[in-house]
C-alpha cells in the first residue's frame, strides 16, 4: 500500500477500525473531570481558548507563528481553489460564498481534492496534478521575489510616520525630554548594543577606522589571509600525504634520518644506519623540496622564518606530550638540565645539537618526533600559520587608518586600543623577533586587536587547559557519537539542497550543478587531480575542514594529533580507507568508523558548496562574490566571536548551526516566502493523500515538516528531514529551545537529579524500581536496567546508545506515549510509524492527566477533594 493508494479518507475521519484506541471512555472521564473542577469553583476548560487574533483570522488555537503566516499568505489561493472546487466543479456554493469561505479559512481545499473531484485516478498523477494546481492557483506564485518585503517595509514606515512626527512635536514642546533621550537613553542603548555586538556579531565594527570613518580593508585582509593560510595548509598536507603513500607512513623514521644525516652537532655524532631504498631517497628529496618551497615563499614575502632546508623541525612527540600531561615540574626554561628538565637549548625549535634522534639520545627518551612525515607536516603547518600571521600583522599595522606607532604624548582615540606588538610574535622562538619597524607599542582599532588575538591563538596554540580541555574532549566524543548515523548525513544533505534552493537554484539547477560538483569532488579524490574551478574554490577558503582547519582539534584534542591523523589518513589509498572503515575483523574499524562518518559529511558538504559556487559563477559573479554567496547560504562555521567560540559552543554543542541558520531563514522567508509556501503545500497535499491533516498529527511532526511517504487511512510512515526552515518554528518557544540546546554533558546530570526529561517534558522514571526491558538478539534471554541508568547510557553515548537501545528494547517496554505523541524524530531516525487514531488516544490520555493534576492541586488548596460526579448529581 503506497502513498497514493485508494481508500483514503481525505477528511481524516473514520476508516480506522481499531477499537483498541477508542477514546469514548477517555472522553467521558475528561467530561467528568471538567465538571468536578467547575463545581469546585475553578476555571473549566473553555472549548475555544483562541486569542483575539486567532479568532478574528480564524486560525487554529496555539498554532506556531510560522504556520499562521503561511496560512494567511495562502488564503487568497485558498479562496480561488475553494471557488474552483465548490462552485465550478461541484456546483455546491455560489461564487461569492465560496470565495469568502476560502478567504476566511472556514473552508480549506488542497490541490489533491481538486484532482480527485476531477476524476483523476492515477495515484501519482493525482498528487502531482494536485500540487501543481495548488501552486498555479496561488496569486503569491506570481508576486516577484522581494516585493512582499518591500511592501511590508513601506507599510510599516507609513504606519510609523504619525508616531515619529508626534514624538518630534513632543520633544519640541519639552526640551527636557530631548535631553533625556540624548544624554541618557541613547548612550545606554548604544552601550548595550556594543556589548551584544561584540558578544554575538562576528567582526563587529571591524570596518571602523581610527579617524571615525568606515573601511572594509581589515575585514578583507583578514579574509584573504585566512584563505591563503587554509589553502597553503591543505596543499602542504596533501603533498606530504601523497609522498607518504610511496613509502608507507611508518617509513617516516628512516626518511627523517636521511633528511638530517648532514646536521652538524658539537662533538662526534653516533653512526646510524641509513636506508638506500630508492623510494626512501626520493621521498626524502621531495620533503626537502617542500621545505625549500616554503622557505622561498617566506623569503619572497619578507617573512623571517629562518633556515629550514636540510633538517626537520623539532616537534614534541606524541609520547612526550602525553608524558608532560602526567608529570609536573618540567619547565623547559629552567636553567638547570636533567631528563625531566632538559636544557632549554635542547628543546629550542631552531638551536639544537644535532638531529631529532640525537636530541632524544641526550635526554634519554623520545622527546622529539623522529618520523619525518609527522614532524614535517606539523612543522610546516606551524610555519604557514606563523608566516601568514606575520604578513597580516605587518600589513595592518602599516595602514594608518587602523594603526599608528605610539609615542609619548600620542592621543588614543575613543574606542581604540593600545597594544604592545611584541606580544604578537606568533612563535615562541628567539630567532623570530619582530623587525624593528614593527616592534613597540601601537594604537589600533578594537577590530585590529581582535584579529591579532585570533592569529596569536592559532599560531602559538595557546589552547584551553586543564578542566576545560577535558570538557572539550568529552563533548567532542559525545558529538561524534551523536552524529554517527546515515540519517544525520541524509538530513544534512537535504538541508544543504534546501538552502541552495532558497538561494535561487531551481530544481533543474540543483540536479545539474550538484551532479557536476559531485563529479569534480569524486575525480579529485579518486585520481588526485582537480579541476581548475575546484582549485579556485579552495583558494577562496572553501576547502574541506578536515584538512585545512586542523585547529578544530583544539576542542579536546591537541592540534598536533589532528595533523598526524590527517597525514596518516591521506597516506592511505582509497581502498585501504574503505577496508579499515568497514572490515569488522579489523580493530581499527571501530575507530575509523567515526573518521568515515566525518569524511562522508565533509564530502557531502563540499559537493553542495561547490554546486552553489559553480552556479553563482555561471550567474556572472566574481570568485570573491561567489565565495561570499557560499558563506551566506552554507555558512562559515569559523566565523564566530570570542564569546561564541569560548562559551556558547561549549554550552550548546550545535550552537553554530542555529546561530547561522535562523537569521538566514528569517531573511530568506521575508525576502521571498514562496518557496516556503510551496514546501508547506507539498506537506499538506501529502498528508491529505493518506488521510491526515494538521489536527491529527503531533505538533512536532508538523513543525519539522515531516512528509508521509507510505500508508493510507491515517496510518503509515512519516519522513522527517528536519529541513532548516524547521528552526523558525522554535522561535515561538525560545526558553525551551535554549534548554533543549544545552549540551548533554551538562544537562543529563541535572535531568537525572530532577528525574525530568526536559526535551519531552515528562518524568524519566514513573515509579520506584521501574526498569527498561531488553532482549538479547536471536535468543530468549531478557534483562532489565533501571530506567534512569538506561537513560544515562543513551544520553552519554549518543546515537550508538540510542540505536542499540532501540534494537534491544522489548516492544512492551517502549513508552507508547513517547513513541506516539512526543518528539522522536531526532538526529538519528528519519522515519517513524504513525497512526492517527493511536495519536488521538494518547493525546486525550495526556489531556486527562492534566485535569487529574489540576484536581490534585485543588485538593491541596482547599484541603479536600472536589466533589464526585455522584455527589454533584445529588444536589441538582
Amino acid at each position: 500500500m503506497g502513498l497514493f493508494d485508494k481508500g483514503v479518507n481525505r477528511n481524516g475521519k473514520g476508516l480506522f477500525g481499531n477499537d483498541a484506541y477508542d477514546t469514548t471512555s477517555l472522553d467521558k472521564q475528561i467530561s467528568n473531570a471538567n465538571t468536578r473542577i467547575q463545581d469546585a469553583g475553578y476555571q473549566q476548560q473553555d472549548s475555544d481558548k483562541r486569542n483575539w487574533f486567532e479568532k478574528s483570522t480564524n486560525l487554529p488555537q496555539g498554532q506556531n507563528w510560522l504556520f499562521d503566516t503561511l496560512e494567511l499568505l495562502g488564503r487568497p489561493g485558498n479562496a480561488i481553489k475553494n471557488a474552483v472546487d465548490k462552485t465550478f466543479i461541484k456546483n455546491q456554493e455560489g461564487l461569492g460564498e465560496s470565495v469568502i469561505n476560502g478567504l476566511s479559512g472556514r473552508e480549506k481545499v488542497h490541490g489533491v481534492d481538486i484532482a480527485s473531484d476531477l476524476g483523476v485516478e492515477n495515484r501519482l498523477g493525482k498528487f502531482a496534478l494536485g500540487l501543481g494546481a495548488d501552486i498555479a492557483l496561488d496569486p503569491l506564485t506570481y508576486v516577484p521575489g522581494g516585493a512582499l518585503l518591500k511592501g511590508a517595509k513601506g507599510a510599516t514606515k507609513l504606519a510609523a510616520a504619525p508616531l515619529r512626527l508626534g514624538y518630534k512635536a513632543l520633544e519640541s514642546a519639552s526640551p527636557g525630554l530631548q535631553a533625556l533621550r540624548t544624554n541618557t537613553v541613547e548612550p545606554l542603548l548604544n552601550g548595550a548594543k556594543d556589548v551584544l555586538g561584540h558578544a554575538f556579531v562576528p567582526q563587529y565594527k571591524w570596518d571602523q577606522t581610527l579617524t571615525g570613518g568606515t573601511d572594509d580593508t581589515l575585514k578583507q585582509l583578514y579574509r584573504d589571509t585566512n584563505n591563503t593560510r587554509d589553502f597553503m595548509n591543505e596543499e602542504a598536507l596533501k603533498n606530504i600525504g601523497n609522498i607518504a603513500k610511496t613509502t608507507g607512513v611508518n617509513a617516516g623514521d628512516d626518511i627523517g634520518r636521511l633528511m638530517e644525516k648532514d646536521v652538524v652537532m658539537m662533538g662526534p655524532r653516533p653512526l646510524r644506519q641509513l636506508s638506500n631504498d630508492p623510494t626512501h631517497l626520493q621521498a626524502t628529496q621531495k620533503l626537502m623540496d617542500s621545505n625549500d618551497a616554503l622557505r622561498t615563499w617566506a623569503t619572497d614575502n619578507d617573512i623571517p622564518i629562518g633556515e629550514i632546508d636540510g633538517y626537520m623541525r623539532h616537534i614534541l612527540s606524541e609520547e612526550e606530550r602525553a608524558f608532560r600531561k602526567t608529570k609536573t615540574g618540567r619547565n623547559i626554561d629552567r636553567p638547570t638540565g636533567s631528563i625531566n628538565n632538559p636544557d632549554k637549548h635542547v628543546t629550542d625549535n631552531r638551536k639544537y645539537p644535532g638531529s631529532a634522534e640525537d636530541a632524544n639520545d641526550q635526554v634519554g627518551r623520545k622527546m622529539f618526533e623522529p618520523n619525518a612525515y609527522f614532524a614535517t607536516a606539523i612543522g610546516q603547518k606551524k610555519l604557514i600559520d606563523y608566516g601568514n600571521a606575520v604578513k597580516f600583522r605587518r600589513d595592518i599595522l602599516s595602514n594608518p587608518q587602523f594603526a599608528f606607532k605610539h609615542t609619548n604624548g600620542s592621543q588614543i582615540p575613543d574606542g581604540a586600543e593600545l597594544i604592545d606588538t611584541n606580544n604578537y610574535q606568533f612563535m615562541k622562538n628567539p630567532n623570530n623577533a619582530l623587525p624593528d619597524e614593527i616592534g613597540g607599542k601601537y594604537v589600533v582599532t578594537k577590530g585590529v586587536k581582535e584579529a591579532l588575538d585570533r592569529f596569536q591563538g592559532l599560531a602559538t596554540d595557546e589552547g584551553t587547559k586543564g578542566v576545560l580541555k577535558a570538557y572539550d574532549g568529552l563533548q567532542n566524543t559525545w558529538k561524534k557519537m551523536a552524529l554517527l548515523s546515515g540519517g544525520f548525513h541524509a538530513r544534512n544533505a537535504a538541508g544543504a539542497l534546501f538552502n541552495n534552493s532558497v538561494a535561487g537554484m531551481n530544481v533543474a539547477d540543483l540536479a545539474k550543478y550538484t551532479a557536476d560538483a559531485g563529479n569534480d569532488i569524486f575525480n579529485a579524490i579518486k585520481n588526485g587531480k582537480e579541476s581548475a574551478l575546484l582549485t579556485e574554490f579552495r583558494k577562496q577558503g572553501l576547502g574541506a575542514s578536515g584538512i585545512s582547519r586542523v585547529e578544530f582539534a583544539r576542542h579536546g584534542e591537541e592540534p598536533e594529533q589532528g595533523v598526524i591523523k590527517t597525514v596518516k589518513n591521506l597516506s592511505k589509498s582509497n581502498g585501504q580507507r574503505l577496508n579499515e572503515a568497514v572490515n569488522p575483523l579489523k580493530l581499527s574499524s571501530y575507530k575509523n568508523i567515526f573518521n568515515t562518518s566525518k569524511s562522508v559529511g565533509e564530502a557531502s558538504d563540499q559537493v553542495n558548496r561547490l554546486a552553489l559556487y559553480k552556479w553563482a559563477k555561471d550567474k556572472g559573479m566574481t570568485p570573491e562574490q561567489a565565495a561570499a554567496k557560499v558563506r551566506e547560504v552554507q555558512f562559515d562555521y569559523s566565523e564566530l566571536t570570542p564569546f561564541e567560540r569560548n562559551v556558547a559552543k561549549r554550552v550548546m554543542p550545535f550552537y553554530t548551526w542555529s546561530r547561522k541558520n535562523i537569521p538566514y531563514q528569517i531573511q530568506s522567508f521575508l525576502n521571498d516566502p514562496r518557496k516556503y509556501e510551496y514546501l508547506n503545500k507539498a506537506r499538506l497535499n501529502a498528508q491529505d493523500a493518506v488521510g491526515l491533516n494538521d489536527d491529527n498529527i503531533p505538533d512536532y511532526m508538523k513543525e519539522s515538516f515531516t512528509m508521509p511517504v507510505y500508508g493510507a487511512n491515517g496510518k503509515g510512515k512519516m519522513l522527517g528531514l528536519n529541513l532548516p526552515v524547521g528552526d523558525l518554528t522554535k522561535l515561538s518557544k525560545p526558553g525551551k529551545t535554549l534548554v533543549d540546546s544545552v549540551s548533554a554533558v551538562l544537562k543529563a546530570p541535572a535531568e537525572l537529579a530532577l528525574n525530568y526529561n526536559m526535551f519531552r517534558g515528562k518524568p524519566i522514571q514513573k515509579f520506584e524500581g521501574q526498569e527498561t526491558k531488553y532482549q538479547v538478539p536471536f535468543t530468549n534471554k531478557e534483562f532489565g536496567l533501571p530506567v534512569k541508568l538506561a537513560y544515562a547510557l543513551e544520553q552519554s553515548t549518543g546515537q550508538i546508545g540510542r540505536g542499540l537501545s532501540g534494537i534491544l528494547q522489548k516492544p512492551e517496554s517502549v513508552d507508547q506515549d513517547t513513541a506516539t505523541r512526543l518528539p522522536s524524530l531526532g538526529v538519528s531516525s528519519m522515519t517513524k510509524d504513525f497512526d492517527a487514531q493511536k495519536y488521538a488516544y494518547y493525546k486525550r490520555l495526556d489531556d486527562l492527566k492534566k485535569l487529574q493534576d489540576l484536581i490534585l492541586y485543588i485538593q491541596q488548596q482547599e484541603g479536600e477533594k472536589p466533589r464526585t460526579i455522584a455527589e454533584i448529581k445529588k444536589t441538582r
